[in-house]
């Protein structure tokens, strides 16, 4: 034996802080069988494994005190454990081990106990003292930390134990559903301590690597803006801080300021692990574009199934029981998708990604060793027992040797991209130079002929628009003087506006027998054929003006349609509608005072001193038309007892275009604009008429030949 004296005394000292903790979400329990019980003799201790040589008892109501604990084995309800560690499965009852302890040493010494897994949520120490009394310890990741523990594992015990005493300890777990984990072993502080070492020497080197894996790929993604990247760098972090937490620092480094969150954080961040990778899975495998949607699907299936076990982790009864049914099943799925993925994705002859492979190889074997270790399959040392650790650090490693070769292959692929678009462009240009130059020379061909056809043109422009001024010179040679009118009528006006350089309103005035006659005349369409038709009215109304002593206005649109009609008949090509003209005539005797009036399409308007405005229609009939040909034309007679302005007028002023609603202007306005133009002669009236025209139009284009011819009768 070796004597218990040369057990050195325990310093603990605490690891380097950890950002990050790392999981894989294929974790599973290993189930353990049991041994026969003996007492345990303990002297000159390193290490002792005590679990194996020990006797538990289920509590289902998880009430019972420890007197009752030891009626329990004295009755023989206790069980033999005969291995080193006794995996009970999910279960929410509480455990109690008995481990007999012989201490053969001549005064106290201190030991560690190690009992139970770090995630275990409570594990109570039960000792007794030297007076009889029973005393207990608790420790746990479910225990609220009022103070930081001497070391990060929250299940450790500083046990002391006595000469010639009886040294049978009582260990009370309580899982509360989640695995029921039974394991016990006893370390002087020496020997912990170096374990401690190697382990937090370990655990910083894994950590180490899992932060430059975040890191790079954080440049990754921000210089490629690529979302494959910004997933593995949330899985990486995920599995780190789950690694770090199933090693016990959940409660005691990440969430000391609540035990709740502690003691759920292991299902949520196993769940946050399978989710991340699968998304960054489907990402980087770009698994919609395969023609298989499969996979996809898949995938997306596992992926809800672990949120909503995240969701769960944090609740209460029943759903904390399904989070934990959801986690173990995302994991199991998540192995069968990522296999099913890489089989699809090679099945499409897709390019091989051999460190994406191994990386998920190596992933693999981590676990299916962590797990026959744990299983007492092959056996549990230092290496089995980080063989998960050590699979996560060869995928994170192997995946980000993925990454970066395929951001060095991305970035091949845009120089490669650069250097054809750069010959494609040398390309362009040539072609470009060998069209401009061909370009130039047809150009300056057509720039030729251009030339040529806009002298040809602007000649004939200029032959055709000389044509119309000289049509424009004999319209105004036929039409009389405005100086004509004013002998006769002495304050008159006429609003004469051509749409183009000749028009085909027109204005006439001629006197027979001490009567005046006037009229205004809107003949079909404008410029040159309205125009000629102008000229034929001015003719034909000269002539009948000297056929009859003195003629009737009714008489002369009569013989104004027949002469009109019979002129185009003789040419079977005009078509009669489209050539004709609409008329208001006057005849004014000084004598009687009396004014007669006939109109073939147009009105007149009577304006007297105060204002008041009368319109008179004229017939619905105009000259040279064939509708309404049975119907006669009908003059109507006047008495002028006052001083009446007299307003004939085409429809070219109240047919223009404007106003603040680019509308025609309606009657109503023009009548009201007759009205107030009071006093005014017939020079101001004209100016009057030109104003209210320009404020009317602004700038819009003038749409028809417009006249007004405005006269004063007393």
């Amino acid at each position: 034996m070796i004597d218990s004296h040369q057990i050195a005394s325990v310093n603990f000292h605490r690891p380097l802080h950890f950002l990050l903790a790392f999981l894989t979400s294929f974790l599973t329990f290993s189930i353990v069988s049991a041994k026969s019980q003996v007492d345990i003799a303990v002297y000159q201790v390193n290490q002792l494994e005590l679990c194996s040589r020990s006797a538990y008892w289920e509590d289902k109501q998880g009430e019972s005190s420890i007197q009752e604990v030891i009626s329990h084995f004295k009755s023989g309800d206790f069980k033999e454990i005969d291995k080193a560690d006794k995996n009970l499965g999910f279960s929410a009852s509480t455990f109690w081990m008995r481990i007999p302890l012989q201490f053969k040493e001549n005064q106290a010494v201190n030991f560690i106990l190690e009992a139970g897994r770090p995630t275990t949520n409570r594990i109570r120490l039960w000792q007794q003292q030297k007076n009889g009394l029973w005393t207990s310890v608790a420790k746990g990741d479910a225990l609220q930390r009022i103070k930081p523990e001497a070391h990060f594992n929250p299940n450790l015990f500083e046990l002391t134990l006595y000469p010639n005493h009886n040294n049978t300890i009582y260990l009370q777990f309580e899982s509360q559903g989640d695995i029921a984990m039974l394991s016990a072993s006893l370390f002087s502080p020496s020997e912990f301590q170096r374990r401690e070492q190697r382990e937090q020497l370990f655990l910083g080197v894994f950590l180490g690597i899992m932060l430059f894996a975040i890191f790079s790929n954080l440049f990754l993604y921000y210089a490629l803006k690529e979302k494959s990247y910004l997933w593995y760098v949330w899985y990486v972090l995920s599995i780190a801080l789950l690694q770090v937490s199933l090693e016990g620092y959940a409660s005691t480094v990440l969430f000391t300021f609540d035990s709740f969150i502690a003691d759920r954080s292991i299902i949520f961040l196993t769940s946050a692990s399978i989710f991340f990778v699968l998304l960054y899975t489907k990402t980087f495998l770009d698994l919609s574009s395969l023609t298989n949607k499969w996979p996809a699907s898949a995938v997306n299936t596992t992926m809800g199934i672990a949120l909503l076990g995240a969701l769960l982790a944090f609740a209460d009864g029943y759903p904390y029981k399904l989070s934990l049914i959801l986690v173990n099943l995302s994991g199991f799925l998540s192995f069968l998708c990522l296999l099913y993925c890489l089989y699809a994705e090679r099945k499409e002859n897709r390019p091989k990604n051999l460190y994406f492979y191994a990386a998920f190889a190596s992933l693999f074997a981590g676990t299916i060793v962590f797990v026959l270790a744990n299983s007492n399959v092959i056996p549990l040392h230092f290496y089995t027992y980080n063989s998960l650790k050590i699979g996560n650090t060869v995928e994170v490693i192997l995946l980000s040797l993925s990454m970066a070769d395929r951001f060095s292959r991305v970035q091949k692929e845009k120089e490669k991209a650069q250097k054809e678009a750069f010959e494609k462009l040398q390309e362009i240009n040539r072609i470009t130079d060998e069209i401009n130059v061909r370009l130039e020379v047809e150009v300056a061909h057509r720039t030729k002929q251009l030339n040529q056809q806009k002298y040809e043109l602007e000649k004939k422009n200029k032959d055709i628009t000389d044509s119309i001024l000289y049509a424009a010179t004999l319209q105004e040679s036929v039409m009389p003087e405005l100086n004509l009118l004013k002998n006769l009528l002495p304050d008159a006006f006429i609003l004469y506006l051509p749409k183009d350089i000749v028009s085909g309103d027109f204005y006439w005035f001629g006197i027979h027998s001490e009567k005046i006659y006037f009229a205004a005349a809107d003949c079909t369409g404008h410029g040159v054929p309205g125009a000629f038709m102008s000229i034929l009215g001015i003719d034909i109304f000269d002539r009948l003006l000297r056929e009859k002593n003195p003629p009737s206005t009714d008489w002369m649109l009569e013989q104004l349609d027949q002469q009109v009609s019979r002129a185009f008949k003789e040419n079977a090509s005009l078509l009669l509608h489209e050539h004709g003209m609409d008329v208001a005539l006057c005849c004014f005797s000084p004598l009687t005072k009396t004014l007669e009036f006939c109109g073939a399409g147009r009105p007149l308007y009577l304006r007297n001193r105060i204002g008041t405005i009368k319109r008179i229609d004229g017939n619905k009939r105009s000259i040279g038309s064939k509708i309404r040909r049975d119907k006669v034309f009908e003059k109507q007679t006047f008495s002028i007892q006052e001083s009446t302005w007299v307003y004939l007028q085409s429809d070219g002023f109240t047919d223009q275009f404007g106003g603040v609603e680019n509308k025609k202007l309606h009657r109503h306005s023009y009548e009201s604009f007759l009205a107030n133009l009071g006093e005014m002669n017939g020079e101001m009236q004209n100016k009057a008429f030109m104003n209210f025209l320009s404020e009317w139009k602004r700038d819009q284009e003038q749409v028809d030949d417009i006249l007004v011819m405005g006269v004063k009768l007393e």
